[in-house]
């Protein structure tokens, strides 16, 4: 996989994974809305506004414990990465990949960025899942897989500062995600 990013080179195409994941979920969030236009302002809510339906969002595959352990959908472990449940969860977790991806693509290339990013939400929706969340969906868990490769690069190149950096955003995610 890790050759995948030379031939894309050798062709003369170069991937901007951060832009095509922000592009990916957006595209997603959008088509969600379009699916159950009912729902999009069944509530003026800030948390609630321009939010896709759930019946849309179990469609288009958010996961959980339903999904997954009584109906058999595995793969939605990484469906849900890129599908939102609302314009705030959207624009915070597009604010944060468009911060992190960029930085780890850098540090790992683009390649490994789309794994970390992908293994990330995986690894969050999998604990998820055996902690009992029915359903759930974002990128959260995969935010969370960049910030963890971040902290590791800084800690291997010996950087408290840049460490403990990315260690405080990490708690700020933690904090506003509860």
């Amino acid at each position: 996989m890790w050759g995948l990013t030379s031939q894309f080179r050798k062709l003369g195409l170069e991937i901007n994974f951060p832009y095509v994941i922000t592009v990916v979920c957006g595209f997603l969030y959008v088509l969600g809305l379009v699916m159950d236009p009912d729902a999009i302002f069944q509530s003026f809510d800030l948390f609630r506004f321009l939010s896709p339906s759930g019946s849309v969002t179990l469609q288009m595959g958010m996961t959980g414990v339903v999904p997954i352990m009584l109906q058999g959908h595995w793969w939605t472990l990484i469906t849900a990465i890129y599908l939102h449940g609302g314009l705030l969860h959207i624009l915070f977790n597009m604010m944060w990949v468009r911060q992190l991806a960029p930085l780890v693509e850098e540090f790992f290339g683009p390649c490994r960025l789309f794994t970390i990013f992908t293994a990330g939400g995986v690894a969050g929706f999998f604990f998820s899942t055996l902690m009992g969340t029915s359903y759930t969906l974002g990128a959260s868990g995969s935010i969370f897989g960049l910030l963890a490769a971040a902290i590791a690069f800084g800690r291997q190149q010996g950087s408290t500062l840049f460490t403990r950096q990315f260690m405080q955003w990490a708690v700020l995610l933690f904090v506003m995600g509860i």
